[in-house]
């Protein structure tokens, strides 16, 4: 017997996604959300932020979501968004490295916005490199020693893929 309001649920769900653990993930916030109503139907009494950590580290270990830490008072601020001009000028095929240099040095906003964007670009391409790498230790073993030693040195995605198994124990 659930003796809570949605409101009330709603104002616990998102006390602990402030002081606790936050994921801008819709579907792991749903899933969350209906363990907790189910641990007060089968539990019964008044919702706690503690009803979320306990459906957190339950569907943790039942692998059907993904870990995540950081509490949202802990995230870093959103970016300031870069002018559209700015990124037309970074980006045109007819504006010279020369003009790009030029404006740079003598321009402050532009010199700080083209670091935001060069800086976005940079992680952007990060994340794509590292998106859907995965190997397993049935690959990992069938490579040369050569090729893994290669590849950890050259290949982001690999490095990152092969330091997730040394961290698990898998090899």
């Amino acid at each position: 017997m659930i003796y809570s309001t949605e409101q009330e649920i709603d104002q616990a769900m998102q006390a602990w996604m402030v002081n606790e653990r936050f994921t801008p993930d819709p579907k792991t916030n749903a899933l969350i959300r209906e363990r907790v109503e189910l641990l007060l139907e089968n539990g019964g009494g008044y919702v706690a932020t503690a009803h979320f950590s306990r459906a957190y580290l339950e569907l943790l270990n039942e692998d059907a979501i993904r870990s995540f830490k950081g509490a949202l008072s802990e995230q870093p601020a959103p970016a300031p968004l870069i002018p559209p001009d700015v990124i037309a000028f970074i980006e045109s095929p007819r504006v010279s490295s020369f003009e790009q240099r030029r404006r740079y040095a003598t321009d402050k906003d532009f010199k700080r916005y083209y670091d935001l964007y060069a800086d976005q670009q940079l992680k952007a391409r990060i994340a794509q490199e590292t998106l859907g790498v995965t190997l397993t230790v049935e690959e990992y073993r069938s490579l040369p020693a050569a090729t893994v030693i290669q590849r950890y040195r050259r290949d982001r995605g690999f490095k990152i893929a092969v330091d997730k198994l040394i961290a698990e124990g898998k090899i």
